[in-house]
Order: structure tokens, then sequence, then C-alpha cells
């Protein structure tokens, strides 16, 4: 048998830096743990090159009920479980250490962002979007970068002048980034428009991201970098249906490279 799973792409910022080994080694040698009397969820994280896997595990003791029904004899059985012990459900996610990106399915979200939390105050975790769900979402605009490599920074479109960029070329530059920061309360359709218009030449710059903030706060960013956002992988399960997790993330790595 075989089952779907779905992870989605975000960037993971700490301490101004993108995520990179040094901050998450603490999780790498002790896994997060939160648990009490009604809930329990963790995250292991294991090195596996410019990538790290994540297993996270997640249940309730609760509600127990002291009988069980055993479906082939069709009785009513005293249910062995203590009311202490959980069965599990188990999830998976990647960190991709080059790019400072994560890969997780919706629902595990939240415990990676607290297992951040516990080590580190200084995070940001924004969620990519590809260029239609970006628009689609975006209520204020707060950033835009454009990245080019030097000898295509001023031509004949821009104002500034050939001096400068003889200047530059002098002090061996050979690479530039324009930033443009906003304080606007909302992104006005116009604007939008102006943004879309230069991702419609995404591929003459070395580097385009876009972020802002949806309806609700939260943050969103949007590069054309990531080519999905999203991938889906169908991944074989054992005889108790159990996810077969050498083979998931086999897929998953080779899937989140072919990518980028």
């Amino acid at each position: 048998m075989t089952e779907d799973i779905s992870f989605y792409c975000s960037q993971v910022i700490i301490n101004d830096e993108l995520i990179h080994f040094q901050h998450i080694q603490n999780l790498v040698d002790k896994p997060y743990e939160r648990t009490d009397s009604k809930h329990f969820e963790t995250m292991k994280c294991i090195e596996a090159g410019d990538f790290v896997k994540l297993t996270f595990q997640t249940g309730d003791p609760t509600p127990w009920n002291p009988e069980i029904y055993d479906i082939e004899t069709r009785e009513n059985l005293e249910n062995k479980r203590l009311k202490t012990q959980v069965e599990p459900t188990i999830h998976y996610g990647l960190i991709d250490l080059l790019r400072g990106w994560v890969w997780l399915p919706y629902r595990v979200k939240g415990i990676f962002k607290d297992a951040i939390a516990s080590m580190h105050k200084n995070h940001v975790i924004k969620p990519i979007y590809d260029e239609k769900q970006f628009f689609e979402k975006i209520r204020i605009l707060e950033e835009v970068k454009f990245g080019v490599a030097a000898n295509h920074l001023f031509n004949k479109e821009d104002s500034l002048s050939e001096t400068l960029t003889k200047d530059l070329y002098g002090y061996g530059a050979d690479y530039a980034e324009l930033t443009l920061k906003y304080n606007t309360p909302a992104a006005p359709d116009n604007f939008i428009k102006i943004i879309k218009s230069k991702l419609s030449r995404k591929y003459s710059f070395a580097k385009i991201t876009v972020s802002g903030r949806d309806k609700n706060g939260l943050e969103m960013l949007f590069n054309p970098e990531a080519v999905s956002t999203r991938i889906t992988l169908k991944i074989s399960t054992d005889e108790n249906e159990m996810i077969i997790e050498e083979e998931l993330f086999n897929q998953l790595i080779a899937k989140v490279n072919n990518e980028n």
C-alpha cells in the first residue's frame, strides 16, 4: 500500500541568519519534547549531509476506553493500555541547510516553531508561496529585494551613470542587492502590478524576494528560486500501514535537490 504525503516550504531565519547546523546542534544532541498529563509532542533531528531529517511524534493518552473491540472475534475485551501510555502519530520533515528552508506537513508546523523558539528567541519562519498564492494573500508589503550581477546592474534603462558602474568594477564587485523597505499600511493594487512586471523579467535577476503579511498579520515570503512550494510524495507503507521512513527521506531529499 502507499500513502500520499505533502510537504510545504518555509524560510527559517535565526538571529538574522538563514538557519544552519549550529542553530540546531542541541536539538540533534537532545530531541525537543513537551509533555504533560494530557498531551505530548517531540521532534528528533538527525544530520544527513546538507539536510537534517526531522521526525515528529504527537499524541494524547485520553480519552481512554476500558474496553477494546476485536474485529476478528467480534468481542469486547479489556483494554490493557495504561492511562499513561500513548500510541503516537508520526510525521516527518526536512531542513535544507543549503537554502535555509524547511519542508513540513501542515500538522507539525506548530511543533517545529515551538522547538526552534525553545532555543532561539530571535527567529522568523516565513511560508514560501508561489506567485499566484502570494499576490492573492498579501495585504501589507514590507520588503522587496533585487539581486543582480554587477555587469547587469546599470544599463540604458537605469538613471545611474556608467561612471558609477566602472567605479564598482574597480573595487571588484560582482554582485549587488537593492533592498526596498516599506511602512505602508497596505499593498496598493498599482504597486503590485509594478512588482509583477519586474517578476516577469525575473530571470534577468540573480535573486528576487518579496516579503509581507496577510490579512491576519502572518509573515509570508515569495521567492522565485523555490520552484515548488509544495511537494507531494507517494510513499510505501509496511504491514502495519506505517510509513517506510527510509523511502520517505530518500524521495524527499531527491525531490528537493531536483527542484532547486
